[in-house]
């Protein structure tokens, strides 16, 4: 069978990550889902780091390229920094800049692979091997879960504006507290399970909210210390993170600057 890869992006935000290492379901031991999978850190550009226990402490040490990486992993990255993953033969994932991330399972029983990933804030790029077996992948943002079975597209989850996702080829199954839908190539939806043709005369549309998006204090930080000279804003009723130069100037409404 001819090795066709399929590729989505997804930038979200504000996924509580910290709770990666417990993601399995309730009641049903890991053992059962199958032997975990080798999770291989294949290149680091910039500031990279994960969250490890050293003398009964947390504390974030860098993350080197060749290092394999075990399920309950937290990963953060600096702005201009970026950290490819490869998850054996199933699927590459990229971590862009400015990302905090978590991989809460990846497990292979037989020919299945499953794998479970969360974001408190970022951007990653992934591409899943569709001639290499059947995989069970799936996102986890803060207003719904995106399941991605013979699926592309592009998905997105920001503190301002909620979810938005638009299908490319295949189908996105969609399930959230309000109940599931399916998106298909060329449709859209958000995190209320808007119907496409609704969503299409209001795409230009914005909403105010948290104009952090739910980065704490200490991340702002953290980023502001590996931002090589670039700020970290969020437009007031706009598309969310945006990166730009700190004498860049708005042309309307409000910009919320970190340096």
């Amino acid at each position: 069978m001819r090795d066709t890869p399929r590729t989505f992006f997804c930038l979200v935000i504000l996924f509580p990550v910290a709770t990666a290492a417990g993601a399995g379901t309730a009641g049903t031991p890991m053992a059962q889902d199958g032997q975990a999978g080798a999770v291989t850190v294949v290149e680091v550009v910039g500031q990279a780091e994960r969250l490890v226990l050293a003398d009964g402490k947390e504390t974030w040490r860098a993350v080197q390229a060749g290092e394999t990486l075990p399920e309950g992993t937290i990963l953060r990255t600096g702005i201009r920094a970026k950290l490819v993953l490869r998850f054996e033969d199933r699927n590459d994932v990229i971590v862009h800049g400015a990302t905090k991330m978590g991989i809460a399972r990846f497990r292979k029983r037989g020919d299945l692979a499953t794998t479970r990933l969360g974001l408190k804030y970022g951007t990653l790029s992934m591409t899943i091997h569709r001639g290499r077996g059947p995989s069970d992948f799936e996102l986890s943002v803060p207003v719904a879960v995106l399941s991605v079975r013979g699926t592309s597209g592009q998905a997105s989850f920001h503190g301002d504006t909620g979810l938005h996702l638009t299908g490319q080829t295949g189908t996105w199954h969609v399930r959230t507290g309000g109940g599931t839908q399916n998106v298909q190539a060329g449709e859209t939806t958000d995190g209320a399970l808007t119907p496409s043709i609704l969503l299409a005369g209001r795409q230009r549309d914005t909403q105010r909210g948290d104009t952090a998006g739910g980065v704490t204090g200490q991340e702002q930080d953290w980023l502001r210390n590996h931002g090589s000279g670039l700020g970290l804003a969020w437009f007031l009723g706009g598309f969310g993170p945006t990166l730009f130069a700190p004498s860049e100037q708005s042309s309307g409404g409000k910009f919320i600057v970190e340096r």
